[in-house]
């Protein structure tokens, strides 16, 4: 009766986990490395499970199938930090990228130790999903170097120019404004400010 009692009520502590996390943008997991070397799952959390395409009942079961996920290209990085945090019981951060279902996701995973006095470390985890906001991120810098890339393109162009002195091409700014807009006017700006500088010949900052 006893032990039935302690079962029920580690059954009804889970359950009432299992309803706070799924309550959280997050996946959330406690591990433990034990003194003997061992390491495994103590609990995942459903989200957890569901960002790296795995149950629960095969994490349990074997630690190793949570890690199966982490890109093949990282994974040796991801094992080598893992294994060095166990051993000086520091604080776990990781960010990267898993391959969930054959789609690349960015996850960024954390936990603080907490040393027992057996010689045992439990880890409290979480893990966040940050595609969309990597995606985005990647998307502005995109335009970033879309916007500069007609004045580089420009100043190229002026070099080129420069160069060609004489042959009896169209002045510059007027191919600038014909193809780039307002981009040859930065440009006849800084060749300006190269001619004041002495660094360029006055008849070719006209």
């Amino acid at each position: 009766a006893g032990r039935k009692r302690v079962e029920n009520g580690l059954r009804s502590s889970k359950d009432q986990y299992d309803h706070l996390t799924a309550n959280i943008p997050v996946g959330v997991y406690m591990s433990c490395a034990t003194a003997a070397g061992e390491f495994f799952f103590k609990y995942v959390s459903a989200r957890f499970c569901a960002m790296l395409g795995v149950t629960a009942e095969s994490v349990y079961a074997d630690s190793g199938v949570a890690f199966q996920a982490i890109h093949p290209d990282e994974l040796a990085d991801f094992v080598k930090l893992n294994q060095a945090v166990v051993k000086t019981h520091e604080p776990f951060f990781w960010e990267g990228r898993a391959l969930v279902k054959g789609v690349t996701r960015w996850v960024r995973i954390q936990s603080q130790p907490e040393p027992l006095a057996n010689g045992d470390c439990i880890w409290d985890g979480v893990m966040v999903d940050f595609t969309e906001r990597r995606l985005v991120r990647l998307e502005l810098q995109r335009h970033a170097v879309l916007r500069n890339r007609p004045v580089q393109i420009l100043l190229l162009l002026e070099r080129q120019r420069q160069i060609m002195v004489g042959v009896g091409v169209f002045p510059f700014e007027t191919q600038g404004l014909l193809i780039f807009g307002d981009g040859a006017e930065q440009v006849k700006r800084e060749r300006l400010q190269q001619r004041h500088s002495g660094a360029l010949p006055d008849k070719m900052a006209e």
